[in-house]
Parts: structure tokens; C-alpha cells; sequence
């Protein structure tokens, strides 16, 4: 994915710069993931390759936190379903269901499949800025969502999962977080620069910046935990 997709982006990195406009795909057309929606062949690329990013710190998140308590995840823009097939996996009394797009589904599907889950993992087309947790969902899980959008998309998105989440239900937000001053790390200014080349109003956000969303969402507790390297959780709960 990185060679195929994104390497001749990178190398306009200076026109991105100059525009505030992603060098990865015409944008006049819409937002990043409707231009991969009529390109089978690229949807797939991107997708096999963010599971083989997500592998590791999918595992390191099942065994890191405490999914005792819950019963549903939904795994919100899960791509592959790579977090819902680990977490399920670690944990066998949880059912997960990955909430992608129409087009992603069927490949999500034929991972769970591969790892004979079906009975536990599932996939669900929608939206998730607008449409219903899945029945019974008690925890969602946005990872390496987040950094996808604007601020003011976040907020919207945020007051949403707020509104549907049941009363002692609970949110992850994983992402690679800037330092308050923005001054580093490396990993997560680089992956800003890159949702610079590949989206419309993406970028890393620090931890300061997703607390005060989360708060103004309606989520009463919010707090920090590592996850793996750079990587970091942000836990939300509704009370």
C-alpha cells in the first residue's frame, strides 16, 4: 500500500503544502474514501494494507485493556475487521461488528472467515457519522479514525457515538497523538503530514485536543494510556 499508493503522493509534498490539498487522489470528487469506493483493485490494496499495519498493535490492545465488563464492540471504519478479529479472539465472551462502507464488508468478511469467527465478528455497511451503533453495542472503537478528519468533523462524529452509546458504555479512540507543543514525535507529525497528502482535513491531533472534543461530546471521563510505541489510547466513558 505505502509503495503503490502512497509513494509518487509523497513526492508532491510540496504542492500539498502549498494547496492544503491531498496530492493522493483528485478531491474536487469528494473525501479520500469516496474516490477508493469505484476502485476495486486500490480498495483492496488499501485495506490488506492497513491490516497488516493493524496486526500488532490489535494484539497489543486485547491483552492491554479490560473488555470484561462489555459484550458488543463496533469496530467504526474497522477496515479488515483486524482489531474486532483480535479482540474476539483474546476475548471470548465479546461479539464484534465492524462498521465499514458497503464495498469494505465483503472484504472484512472474508478475513473473519479466514479466522472462524463468523459466529462472533461480523461486518455492517453504514455510516457511522449518522447511522445506529449496531443492536446492543456497549463499547466502539475508533482507531486510526480520528486523524481521517477536520476538527469539526471529529466534534460531530463524537456527539453522535455520545448520543448512542448506552448510559455505561464506553469509547477508544487509538491514534498516534502529538505532543501538546506539536513539536513531536516523529511518528505522529509524519502521519500528519501524510493525512495532508491523503485527505481533506486530516491530521494528528494532540492529547489535549481529543479530551476537550470528548468532553464537549458528552463523555464525563477521559483518560490516557499507552498502547504501543508510538501509539496511544484515549479511553472515554460515558459515566
Amino acid at each position: 500500500m505505502l509503495r503503490d499508493r502512497l509513494y509518487e503522493p509523497w513526492g508532491r509534498l510540496d504542492r500539498a503544502v502549498r494547496t492544503n490539498r491531498p496530492t493522493s487522489f483528485d478531491s474536487s470528487q469528494g473525501e479520500l474514501f469516496d474516490y477508493l469506493k469505484g476502485r476495486a483493485e486500490e480498495q483492496k490494496k488499501f485495506v490488506d494494507g492497513t491490516h497488516a499495519l493493524g496486526l500488532i498493535p490489535s494484539r497489543a490492545l486485547a491483552r492491554r485493556f479490560d473488555f470484561s465488563r462489555f459484550r458488543h464492540l463496533a469496530d467504526l471504519g474497522g477496515g479488515s475487521g483486524v482489531f474486532a478479529i483480535e479482540i474476539a479472539r483474546r476475548h471470548r465472551h465479546l461479539r464484534a461488528t465492524v462498521v465499514e462502507r458497503e464495498p469494505v464488508c465483503p472484504l472484512a468478511e472474508q478475513y473473519i472467515r479466514a479466522e472462524g469467527l463468523e459466529g462472533r465478528v461480523s461486518s455492517q455497511a453504514g455510516d457511522f457519522f449518522r447511522d445506529p451503533l449496531p443492536a446492543g453495542a456497549d463499547i466502539a472503537l475508533l482507531s486510526h479514525v480520528v486523524h481521517d478528519f477536520s476538527p469539526e468533523e471529529n466534534a460531530a462524529l463524537l456527539r453522535h457515538l455520545s448520543n448512542e452509546l448506552p448510559p455505561r458504555g464506553a469509547l477508544i479512540l487509538s491514534e498516534w497523538l502529538l505532543d501538546e507543543d506539536r513539536s513531536g514525535p516523529l511518528a505522529a507529525a509524519l502521519m500528519s503530514l501524510s493525512m495532508l497528502v491523503d485527505t481533506r482535513g486530516g491530521r494528528s491531533y494532540t492529547y489535549g485536543e481529543l479530551r476537550e472534543l470528548l468532553r464537549a461530546a458528552g463523555f464525563r471521563s477521559v483518560e490516557r494510556r499507552a498502547l504501543l510505541g508510538a501509539a496511544q489510547l484515549v479511553v472515554a466513558r460515558k459515566a
